[in-house]
């Protein structure tokens, strides 16, 4: 991954979910971050079982703690808001990179049989609130296990 270019910065996305981490990431800097959340990739069946209230109680530890930081689109459903902030995860990598050099990351990765979606993560001279998620809920994946 150090052969991929000039990576700013790495955290693995384990129980602060992906917005606690992406929050780590840029706190005490100048700048914010712009998530399209229809790009982040979310399990078949996950939004029934958040609309339903199953879920961790640290999601909303962890809700509670960053909220104030983040600012979301009308089109963002709030189920999906909740999954950003869900400690269950499985320690996806976050990096931060130059865009011109994510892909080449994704492509090391790949063809070493490590999975690796693109996110592309837009940086912003600071603004009152931290993130802004856009866009809304356009697509799903499905998981089996190796036997």
């Amino acid at each position: 991954m150090i052969a991929a270019g000039d990576i700013h910065a790495c955290t693995d996305i384990t129980g602060f979910g992906f917005l606690g981490h992406a929050c780590e990431m840029i706190e005490g800097s100048d700048v914010g971050m712009n998530i399209n959340s229809a790009a982040v990739p979310i399990f078949i069946g996950l939004q029934e079982l958040v609309e339903t209230g199953f879920v961790p109680g640290g999601l909303y530890r962890n809700k509670n703690f960053r909220i104030s930081q983040i600012e979301t689109a009308d089109t963002c459903p709030a189920w999906l808001l909740d999954v950003f902030f869900d400690p269950q995860t499985a320690g996806g990598l976050f990096f931060s990179l130059p865009q011109k050099q994510a892909q080449n990351l994704v492509e090391k990765c790949v063809a070493l049989g490590l999975a690796m979606p693109l996110l592309s993560v837009k940086l912003l001279p600071i603004i009152p609130v931290k993130f802004y998620l856009l866009g809304g809920f356009s697509w799903q994946f499905s998981f089996t296990p190796e036997p």
